[in-house]
């Protein structure tokens, strides 16, 4: 019997014990091995490739996310512009976990200006709506020598 957290507007089944690590392992890993952050570029490697990217790597080991889109007021220009990221269940708390600093964040979006517009439960299901958006990217060539 699954059990679930009902957080805004959507369910996400609990993850089982560990995954918090797994996801801070994984992390730390990118950081180390791959210049991930540092290869940023926007309308290309930018948040939306980055969170389909983690998606599919924290998949791979079990991690069960939800693709977050949102839209935040860029203070420097006064534009509206979009940010993704991943949410998930990790040890029985709701994390976001921030693709494109690798970083886990509190569970509160609205902490860091971020107003979550549309959840998507895999980056196929976001393709649908944004067709070539959600693409995973081949992060060999990002590795450090």
């Amino acid at each position: 019997m699954s059990t679930f957290v009902y957080v805004l507007f959507f369910f996400i089944p609990l993850a089982s014990a560990g995954e918090l690590d797994t996801v801070n392992d994984t992390l730390a890993g990118l950081k180390t091995n791959y210049t991930w952050i540092e290869s940023y570029k926007l309308n290309s490697w930018d948040c939306s490739t980055q969170s389909t990217t983690l998606w599919f790597i924290l998949a791979e080991k079990g991690i069960k996310t939800k693709i977050a889109a949102s839209v935040y007021r860029d203070m420097k220009s006064g534009i509206w512009r979009d940010h993704i990221f991943l949410i998930a269940d990790l040890d029985g708390k709701i994390t976001i976990i921030d693709a494109t600093w690798l970083e886990i964040r509190e569970p509160n979006p609205l902490k860091y200006g971020f107003y979550v517009t549309r959840f998507y439960n895999t980056p196929d299901e976001a393709n649908f709506v944004w067709p070539g958006e959600y693409i995973i990217f081949n992060i060999q060539g990002f590795k450090r020598p």
